[in-house]
């Protein structure tokens, strides 16, 4: 008799404290989890994608050539400007009124001197803000875009495009 009560007592015993374990580990779990805030805009700028050529000089001016390539309609670019004379900066093009659709190319103009916003940020200046007389070289040329996808305007800096070579040809 003894044999057959030993076998199931043990049986009780690892069932009760793999219970109490599992108690402990899912309280302990549940909350450290609640500290994390996961961001919902997270996965909207998977589906955004640009494409930039045609970076030009115009005189006063950089032209851009960029062609929405994603999913979805973009309502913002900020564009960054690092030249031979000054650190990156950044201007914004606001496309509320028209959104850049998949497939559509559009031609946007940035001043070559003009002083503009050291951050991205929602009140970023204008990039038609000044148009200074500027020989500027250029060094480097960004666009990030904004997505509005819930009604909120988010950027989506994952897929900023960072253009470095052959930039300061004429149009």
């Amino acid at each position: 008799m003894k044999r057959g009560i030993s076998p199931l007592i043990s049986y009780i015993l690892i069932i009760t404290l793999s219970v109490s374990i599992g108690f402990l580990v899912i309280n302990a779990l549940t909350s450290e989890v609640d500290k994390f805030e996961i961001d919902p805009m997270v996965g909207y700028c998977d589906d955004v994608s640009i494409s930039v050529e045609g970076v030009c000089l115009n005189g006063s001016m950089i032209k851009v050539n960029v062609t929405s390539t994603g999913s979805f309609s973009v309502h913002k670019f900020s564009f960054g400007r690092v030249t031979n004379v000054s650190a990156l900066q950044w201007c914004d093009v606001n496309l509320s009124a028209s959104p850049l659709d998949f497939g559509i190319e559009t031609i946007y103009g940035i001043s070559r001197g003009a002083d503009f916003n050291v951050a991205v940020n929602e009140s970023t200046k204008a990039c038609d803000y000044l148009y200074p007389t500027s020989t500027a070289g250029i060094a480097e040329i960004r666009v990030m875009p904004w997505i509005k996808p819930e009604g909120e305007l988010i950027s989506c800096k994952n897929k900023e495009v960072i253009i470095k070579e052959g930039i300061n040809g004429n149009c």
